[in-house]
């Protein structure tokens, strides 16, 4: 990992991924949901025509949302120096959520990601 930390820090738009999520949870949802380890790379997107600084999330090349602008804003320095130094920017994850208890109760699934504590 190039960047290591317990901090969780939520992934924003996950909403818009679940195809995603569920291949990556094994592609079927389970009575009490998942508690998943992952490796999620952090994209810096600069050029974003809404947001100032965008920092996209990815597990296993597949998109799976992106980090708040506050949160985006705080770690842009860390990611941009990781991508510097070693040619990527990563961390570990985990992949929650996502059950289904029948009926219509079926969650979805969240991501937070887990970096260093930023002064």
């Amino acid at each position: 990992m190039t960047l290591e930390g317990d901090l969780e820090v939520p992934v924003v738009g996950e909403s818009l991924h679940q195809d995603a999520l569920l291949e990556l949870a094994g592609g079927r949802r389970t009575y009490g949901g998942v508690d998943l380890e992952a490796v999620a790379e952090l994209e810096l997107d600069l050029d974003d025509p809404v947001e100032t600084v965008v920092v996209r999330v990815l597990i296993e090349d597949r998109g799976v949302g992106r980090l708040q602008l506050e949160d985006a804003e705080r770690f842009r320095a860390a990611v941009e120096e990781a991508v510097s130094h070693d040619g990527r920017a990563s961390c570990h994850a985990r992949i929650r959520g996502g059950w289904d208890r029948g009926r219509d109760d079926v969650g979805l699934f969240g991501v937070v990601v887990l970096l260093p504590e930023i002064g």
